[in-house]
C-alpha cells in the first residue's frame, strides 16, 4: 500500500506499513547506512544479491514514493535516508500481524517465536523481565475478538 502523505517524507500514522521482501533488504541497508548514495547502496546490496543497478533504483523509487525514504541531492549525486525508524517499523509490522489472529492465539504465537529464535542470555533476561512486569496486568482469560466463523475458540450459532 502506498502512503499518500500531505507532509513530505513522513508516513501517515493511521496507514499500514507495507514493505515487500526486496524493499526490506533495501531498508535494512539504509537503516544501517544513513545518507548513502545509490552507488554505495548498489555496491553493498551486490554483496548479497544478484540485483542489477536498475532493480535497486526501482526499489528506492518505490520506497521514496511510499515516503519511507527521502532522496537529497548532493552535488551530482543523491543520498538516501529513511523516514521511519527500524524499531518502530518492526513493532508496527508485528502489531499488524497479531491483529490478524485470534487474541487467544497471541500468547501461543509469541511462545512459538521464542522457541524458534536464536536468543542470547541477555535476550532471555529481557524477555523474563518483560513477562514479570506484564504479569501485573495479566487477565484470567483473554477474550476472543474474532468475527463469526474466524476461529475455533467460540461457538457461533
Amino acid at each position: 500500500m502506498d502512503y499518500s502523505c500531505k507532509r513530505r517524507g513522513e508516513p501517515m500514522k493511521n496507514e499500514r506499513i507495507s514493505i515487500s521482501d526486496a524493499e526490506w533488504k533495501v531498508m535494512r541497508t539504509l537503516w544501517t547506512n544513513p545518507n548513502i548514495t545509490s552507488q554505495q547502496l548498489i555496491n553493498l546490496l551486490s554483496l548479497s544479491t544478484n540485483w542489477k543497478a536498475a532493480t535497486i533504483k526501482t526499489l528506492l523509487g518505490r520506497l521514496v514514493k511510499k515516503n519511507f525514504v527521502v532522496a537529497t541531492k548532493s552535488g551530482s549525486k543523491y543520498t538516501y535516508m529513511t523516514t521511519i525508524k527500524e524499531s518502530e517499523t518492526i513493532r508496527e509490522v508485528g502489531e499488524e500481524f497479531l491483529a490478524h489472529i485470534c487474541r487467544k492465539q497471541v500468547g501461543k504465537t509469541i511462545v512459538d517465536w521464542i522457541q524458534r529464535s536464536e536468543l542470547s542470555f541477555n535476550d532471555i533476561e529481557e524477555i523474563q523481565q518483560a513477562l514479570t512486569e506484564k504479569k501485573a496486568d495479566a487477565v484470567e482469560e483473554v477474550m476472543c475478538h474474532c468475527e463469526p466463523g474466524q476461529c475455533h475458540c467460540c461457538k457461533w450459532s
